[in-house]
């Protein structure tokens, strides 16, 4: 309960902090627009100029002619910086004195409306920034769990249950799965989760190599070299697949998994009565 709780009031701070850069790209957008336009008409207006004075270059044929015609080149160059250099100086200067004249008498004015203000505004830009966020629920998360749940308390149980059944206990258990239970094992992982996803029985390759490490198999075994074994015993992963609540990633489905087995991803039996209805009272 008190998870609960926690969980979702964390969800409007999370979605705030994860909505703000959306929004922040979306604000700049406009001016990051008109930048890269203004900037593409100067590359436009600086490749023309230099074409120009190429061909007025190519045309000279005097070594003094062309040397001259590159020092009034590079003195226009000059002068052109010059003038750039007094207009932003103009234009701060304007902006200084401005600002020095008027400042106490605006700050006279919207000094008290301030922190008004400003509360108003980090109100406005959490209320935007939740409305660009991904939309995560508390709802989401908890089916997320779920699933994690019952593939952990279910699915890895299957090699749990293998070794355990072998007679005497080893000294050393195993932390890989013969081929055929490796199967098994994610044959159970998909048919639990067809419960839930409509039969589709999803299940990323991340997700079946986490629920098995949390049972002593494949210990510090990266995604990539779970793969190369799972595939070497015949498991039909696929990519992009999409998995409510974690995205898409490489990972089964049921009707995959179909064609591997010749049948319906299913439970044993003693599975499906403790899954029944009745069980369930």
């Amino acid at each position: 309960m008190l998870k609960t709780a926690i969980t979702g009031a964390t969800v409007p701070v999370r979605a705030v902090i994860s909505g703000s850069p959306v929004l922040a790209a979306r604000i700049w957008a406009p001016a990051s627009a008109r930048l890269d336009k203004a900037a593409g008409e100067r590359k436009a207006i600086a490749e023309a100029l230099a074409a120009a004075r190429a061909a007025e270059l190519a045309k000279l044929t005097d070594e003094k002619a062309i040397a001259k015609a590159r020092a009034a080149h590079a003195e226009a160059d000059k002068a052109g910086r010059a003038e750039k250099r007094e207009r932003i100086g103009s234009t701060l200067g304007g902006a200084a004195l401005v600002a020095l004249v008027a400042g106490p008498v605006s700050w006279q004015l919207v000094g008290p409306w301030m922190p008004l203000a400003t509360w108003s505004g980090i109100g406005l830009w959490c209320a935007a920034a939740m409305a660009h966020s991904p939309k995560i629920t508390t709802g989401e998360q908890e089916v997320e769990a779920d699933q994690d749940n019952d593939l952990d308390d279910q699915a890895a149980d299957t090699a749990a249950e293998a070794a355990d059944g072998q007679g005497e206990p080893q000294p050393a258990p195993p932390t890989t799965l013969p081929a055929d239970e490796l199967v098994a094992a994610v044959e159970r992982m998909v048919a639990i989760r067809a419960q839930s996803d409509g039969g589709a029985g999803k299940v990323h390759l991340s997700e079946v190599l986490a629920s098995l490490q949390r049972h002593g198999f494949y210990p510090g075994l990266e995604a990539r070299d779970f793969g190369a074994l799972a595939r070497a015993a015949g498991l039909p992963f696929e990519r992009g697949l999409r998995v409510t609540g974690r995205g898409v990633s490489v990972g089964l489905t049921a009707e995959a998994m179909r064609a591997r087995l010749g049948h319906t991803p299913r439970l044993p039996p003693e599975e499906v009565a403790d899954h029944s209805p009745a069980a369930a009272v």
